[in-house]
Formats: structure tokens, sequence, C-alpha cells
């Protein structure tokens, strides 16, 4: 599953979902009891070995999964209310770039380009201006856009002003639960 085109449906998004976090049960502590320096250097150097991504480090893991994590669970979110009126997503995991987005979808001239980040609170301001410097030079042929964030990255009352074109959703990776805002 992971670095791949895959489309969404209400048919397999579950399915999904579950096959994803079982890949993410397996990984194991392969840091032992390092510490200090040595601790560092494995937790960026040495790969994890399992996982969706076992030949990438703990660093580059856990960034890769918990984004692919508020796109699984933003896309569900999206197909089981309805949100728009496409019945698939096209989304990319991993960090391979092969589309403008990590999410299109398409439903005749209808088109939707989203971008999906997980982020600290401290780094969720740059990477939301970079993403949206993204959607403002890639966008143009696109109807609607989608930002999906995780939960945490923001206060809970925060209240995104995008613009008409855009849905701002806040992912839960922990419960599954996401959140529109408005």
């Amino acid at each position: 599953m992971p670095i791949a085109t895959r489309i969404l449906d209400l048919k397999n998004i579950n399915t999904a979902i579950k096959e994803y976090k079982d890949k993410i049960e397996n990984i194991r502590n392969n840091i032992g009891s390092l510490q200090g320096m040595k601790l560092l250097h494995a937790i960026k150097r040495t790969p994890m070995g399992s996982g969706p991504y076992p030949g990438v480090t703990l660093f580059e893991g856990a960034n890769r999964i918990l984004t692919d994590l508020v796109i699984l669970y933003g896309i569900k979110h999206l197909l089981d209310n309805s949100i728009y009126k496409y019945t698939s997503y096209n989304v990319e995991l991993g960090v391979e770039s092969k589309n403008d987005f990590d999410i299109t979808a398409e439903m005749g001239s209808d088109k939707l380009a989203g971008e999906a980040f997980n982020v600290a609170p401290s780094f969720f301001p740059s990477k939301k201006s970079t993403t949206l410097k993204k959607f403002r030079e890639k966008a143009s042929g696109y109807s609607n856009n989608l930002l999906l964030v995780n939960n945490d990255a923001v206060k809970e009352d925060y209240s995104p002003k995008l613009g008409s074109k855009f849905i701002f959703v806040k992912v839960d990776i922990f419960s599954g639960r996401s959140e529109l805002c408005k």
C-alpha cells in the first residue's frame, strides 16, 4: 500500500485503514537501550526493518506514517459524510510525488486538489503557508481544494479563513475521528 497512488472509496476505505494499521503494529523498537548521541544517530540513520516503510529510519517513517493516517482517516470522513459528491479519491501515501497533490478526485468537470500533513503545532503556520502557496501555484484548474491536518496541530477552536473553494478537516489519528472546520 505505501508509496503508491490508491483509489479509495466506500467499499475499500475501512480495509485500507485496517491493513495499514496492522503494518504499523509490526514496528518494533530498533533502538534498544541507546541513549545520547547513539540514540539520536539511530533514530536518524537506522532503518526500521518493519512496518509500512521498512527501509526508512524511525524518524522518516514516523513522519510518513502519521501523514498517511491523516490522509486515510480524512478520506474516510469525506466518504462517510458525503462532504463532496466524489465517490472515490486518488491518494498518494509516503513521500513519492507522482501527482501535483496528495489527494485528487474528479466527477465530470468538477475536480478536487487536496493536501495533507501531520505537524507539531510549532510547525503548523509555516507548513500551512507553504501548502497554500502550492495551491496558488498549481490548483487553478481545480474547483475544490482540501486541506487535511492532524487535529493536535491547531487549537480546538481553530477556524481557518481559506476561501470558499477550501475545506479544512482536522483529523485525530488515534480515534480516527475527523472534524470539518468552517
